[in-house]
């Protein structure tokens, strides 16, 4: 008996030994607790067994080791969208520095510490630097910025002024068109060319309806054409009449005044009519006979004979009483 229970003892005494140093073999996965008990001041459990020695396991896959908060050992990567992760990230480690983000449609920039966010711009603004500051939104474009002209597109403006200042010109190319439908210019009065006033310059010629010259004649003189342009005859003597010379500059000169004046009235019977002026008129065979009608039809006059003494006015219809031949010698 005393036998037995010395072997008894001794074997417990083995598996205490063992206990106290238990290894996991490096084939087996195990999940292993750790906690705090009024037996165990911190204690591993794997399975049915436990105690305070040194314990070993399969190599884990890439990851941290960590606890779920009840005692729960875990390797395993780091979840961004859980509670892994608490904070913010800084810009140093490669952050944003922020924990938000801004509206729909704001842009990203730096305000040299964080990211930061621009308010929401509207449609078809431009987004524009404000140097170190806080980039803005737009509606125009800043000073220094060139468009080219052939890139502007075509639209109605109604509230913006274009100015060509000093050194600047709008000029027209190939069969491009400048329209305007008003016109001020240096002495301007009205939004219309003021042709009194320095808006106008050069002289119209006469194929634009002008007169092609710039200066009139003196007073009473007559204008009249050269060919070329418009001129003007000198002025005449008072009581000269108008005289033309073909192609050449008109000429002034003094009326020879009748020597005598008569009238014959139509008789709805002749068409043919012989005067005899009275001795004291001065006719002769040279005096030169002017003759006119007085007629609601369009008539030609012709002297058919011309003596000393008399002359024949012949028309080439009858005259009715209410007809009349105007005669004048000179």
């Amino acid at each position: 008996m005393k036998y037995h229970l010395s072997a008894f003892l001794a074997g417990l005494l083995l598996v205490c030994f063992s206990v106290s140093s238990y290894g996991q073999p490096a084939t087996t996965s195990k999940t292993f607790r750790m906690y705090n008990d009024a037996t165990h001041s911190v204690s591993i459990t794997s399975g049915n067994a436990a105690g305070t020695g040194t314990f070993t396991w399969p190599q884990p896959a890439a990851g941290i080791f960590k606890s779920d908060g009840t005692g729960l050992m875990s390797i395993s990567a780091i979840d961004l969208s859980g509670s892994d992760v608490t904070n913010v990230l800084n810009v140093s480690n490669g952050g944003t520095g922020t924990n938000s983000i801004s509206a729909a449609g704001s842009v990203v920039y730096s305000n040299g510490s964080t990211f930061a966010y621009s308010p929401v711009g509207t449609a078809g603004q431009l987004f524009v630097s404000g140097g170190s500051g806080s980039p803005v939104w737009t509606n125009t474009f800043p000073i220094g910025i060139t468009v080219p002209f052939d890139q502007i597109s075509t639209g109605t403006n109604t509230t913006a002024t274009l100015t060509v200042g000093t050194g600047a010109i709008l000029v027209p190319s190939g069969t491009g068109v400048i329209a305007a439908n008003q016109f001020t210019g240096t002495g301007s009065v009205t939004t219309a060319v003021d042709l009194g006033t320095a808006e106008v310059a050069g002289t119209l010629s006469p194929v634009n309806g002008g007169t092609g010259i710039t200066s009139v004649g003196p007073a009473g003189s007559v204008a009249f054409s050269n060919g070329s342009q418009f001129s003007f005859t000198g002025a005449g003597a008072s009581g000269q009449i108008l005289t033309s010379n073909g192609a050449g500059t008109p000429t002034w000169n003094t009326v020879i005044s009748a020597k005598y004046t008569g009238r014959v009235q139509g008789d709805g019977v002749n068409f043919s009519y012989t005067v005899t002026p009275p001795p004291a008129s001065g006719y002769s065979a040279s005096s030169v006979v002017v003759v006119s009608i007085e007629s609601p039809l369009s008539q030609t006059i012709t002297i058919i004979s011309k003596t000393t003494v008399s002359f024949t006015i012949q028309t080439p219809n009858i005259l009715s009483n209410a007809e009349f031949l105007n005669f004048a010698i000179y």
